[in-house]
């Protein structure tokens, strides 16, 4: 009786064994191959070179430029992380500032809004290297990076979500029996 029930316990998991390898081997043959990430994934210049089919000048034009740029902006990106770093900080303490942390906020809006500029000033000088059909399909490639970077996942197409939205504030209203003004018109208006 054991020599059964010993046998029948290595037949199953022979039988489980064989089954695991089998579907192993199938998603290692059957699965597409990862091409590693191309170069011009990494170094934007070999994907507009081919996109804009860019000179060797106008590409040692624009690498000189970057180059300087990225100098340029490197302590604007360091500060902002610092400041991430610190708000960080301030979020996890035990009673939190929320005068600091509207400061920390503050400050990172700044230094953000002084790289966006710089970044804008950027791309004006990277397009008077363009030919007029260059500059046309680097705005078109800008456009799409931009709409496809720009879709916030926590908002729904409808707009905003969230505690400062329409919807959020109209339910607020609601509850205490106010009315919610609405934010195009100033007017208030009576919570459904």
């Amino acid at each position: 009786m054991k020599r059964k029930l010993l046998i029948l316990a290595l037949v199953v998991l022979t039988i489980i064994n064989i089954s695991a390898l089998a579907t192993i081997l199938y998603n290692r043959w059957s699965m597409p191959v990862r091409v590693p990430a191309e170069r011009r994934h990494r170094d934007p210049l070999v994907f507009f070179r081919e996109r804009l089919e860019l000179s060797e000048s106008q590409i040692n034009d624009l690498r000189a430029r970057r180059d300087s740029f990225e100098r340029e902006t490197g302590e604007s990106r360091e500060m902002i992380r610092e400041k991430r770093r610190r708000l960080m900080e301030a979020l996890r303490s035990s009673q939190p500032d929320t005068l600091r942390i509207d400061q920390l906020v503050d400050e990172i809006i700044a230094v953000q809004a002084q790289l966006e500029k710089r970044v804008i000033r950027q791309m004006l000088q990277e397009q008077a290297t363009l030919t007029p059909e260059q500059r046309e399909k680097f705005l078109s490639l800008f456009d799409d990076h931009v709409r496809k970077r720009g879709f916030v996942p926590w908002r729904s197409p409808k707009g905003r979500r969230g505690p400062h939205s329409d919807q959020f504030r109209q339910e607020r209203s609601r509850e205490h029996g106010k009315q919610a003004p609405d934010k195009r018109t100033g007017d208030a208006q009576r919570g459904e």
